[in-house]
């Protein structure tokens, strides 16, 4: 199975859970005291947990894989409950803010999916000019922190393999393009962000630490100007 596939799945999965839960709020209304049964969400809960539990090892980035755990954990904690026991509305509310989390680094991790496959430089720099039309090889080069004519070589005598700043420009290039024109993903590494203490992102590339504030960064960029 694919990890776009096992992506996916678990994305359903957690959609259904949403669906779920707000049909169930609206049939006992908005009074805080009324309570779910749990008898009655025993099989949301259980289908849930097992679609999620069968794809923990997604390739999330790291860093935002605690999201997730979350929660599959709380999944696996309700769908153990007795079936009389109950579930408050500020318990499901609570639920519902998780998943959507959840599920925002699904959409991520699904951008990222065929990413994944790249293999080489080569492979890079033609993917990087695909997904940034318009955008030169002089600047392309000075994204990834290398001489235009590195790039030529890479062309003529075949790629090797990514090194970690390489990899990091493919993640982030992935997320922004989704809400950025191609001059406005160039000028988001070039300008300094209040996220990074006013760092411009190229300037941090370098520096494997950077990484996750980096990620992070680029996914709030992303939302902030998606549509």
């Amino acid at each position: 199975m694919t990890a776009t596939i096992e992506i996916g799945q678990a994305a359903t999965g957690l959609a259904a859970v949403q669906d779920e839960l707000r049909t169930a709020a609206g049939s006992v209304g908005a009074d805080a005291s009324e309570a779910f049964v749990m008898r009655r969400l025993r099989d949301t809960f259980d289908r849930a947990f097992a679609a999620l539990e069968q794809n923990v090892r997604l390739q999330v980035p790291i860093e935002r894989r605690r999201t997730f755990t979350e929660v599959i954990e709380t999944l696996g904690t309700l769908a153990n409950r007795g079936d009389d026991d109950v579930l408050t509305l500020d318990e499901v509310d609570g639920l519902l803010t998780k998943i959507e989390a959840a599920r925002h680094v699904l959409r991520d991790a699904l951008d990222h999916a065929d990413e994944r496959a790249i293999a080489d430089t080569d492979e890079l720099v033609a993917q990087l000019g695909d997904w940034l039309p318009g955008v030169t090889q002089k600047e392309l080069a000075s994204l990834l922190g290398v001489q235009p004519r590195t790039l030529q070589r890479w062309r003529s005598e075949g790629g090797r393999p990514l090194n970690e700043r390489q990899r990091l420009v493919a993640d982030l290039v992935a997320v922004l393009r989704h809400g950025w024109t191609p001059r406005g993903v160039l000028r988001w590494f070039e300008r300094p962000h209040p996220e990074l203490d006013d760092a411009a992102p190229v300037s941090l590339l370098d520096d494997e630490a950077h990484a996750p504030e980096l990620r992070a960064a680029a996914v709030a960029g992303r939302a902030m100007r998606a549509t």
